[in-house]
């Protein structure tokens, strides 16, 4: 009896860790943050930046980022690419050594503050109401990202964290400069 009893429980526990959903590597973890980053997935990438996501925060989500549409942000991940050159990991943390390549933002960004300075000297800019001016600053952004055609590239290292279950991006600027295409997104100190 006793051994029918150790032979069903061992069935049982063997059932259940069969159950259990398997742990990510960071490493995938990191190549699924990437790729919902690239295509713009706010849920996706909160799951892996929270706050820190370049997609927007919760005071500022991804439909109305600074006044561009999810389908306009997305214009600036749509050329990334990336490539893990190395993972280490142990039970709550991991390093993630990855090499990202984006449009020149940087450049793309010192021509958009010109256009849209001229644009907003124009005389037809006067005429238009706020949301047609915004719209139109957007396209401009949009068309500048679209006519560039330099890329950088940035090797970050990247730490992750392992709570409740999943792997999470740890606070990088470096790594949101280089999936931003080399555009500082921080700001300066004010001291």
């Amino acid at each position: 009896m006793k051994r029918k009893l150790s032979i069903l429980l061992l069935i049982v526990s063997l059932a259940l860790a069969s159950c259990a959903p398997a742990r990510v590597p960071a490493s995938q973890a990191m190549s699924e943050a990437m790729d919902a980053i690239k295509i713009a997935d706010y849920d996706k990438v909160k799951e892996y930046l929270g706050t820190d996501s370049p997609l927007g925060d919760e005071e500022s989500p991804a439909e109305d980022y600074d006044g561009l549409t999810k389908d306009q942000l997305a214009a600036f991940f749509e050329n990334l690419s990336y490539k893990i050159l190395s993972a280490t990991e142990d039970k709550q943390t991991a390093t993630i050594e990855i090499e990202i390549t984006n449009k020149d933002m940087q450049a793309v960004f010192d021509d958009y503050l010109s256009a849209a300075v001229e644009m907003f000297l124009s005389e037809d800019s006067e005429d238009l109401t706020e949301e047609e001016q915004a719209a139109k600053v957007a396209d401009i952004l949009i068309t500048l990202i679209e006519e560039q055609e330099d890329y950088v590239t940035s090797t970050v290292t990247v730490d992750m964290s392992y709570t409740d279950g999943k792997w999470t991006i740890d606070s990088n600027p470096d790594f949101v400069n280089a999936i931003m295409g080399g555009l500082d997104m921080t700001m300066p100190d004010q001291g």
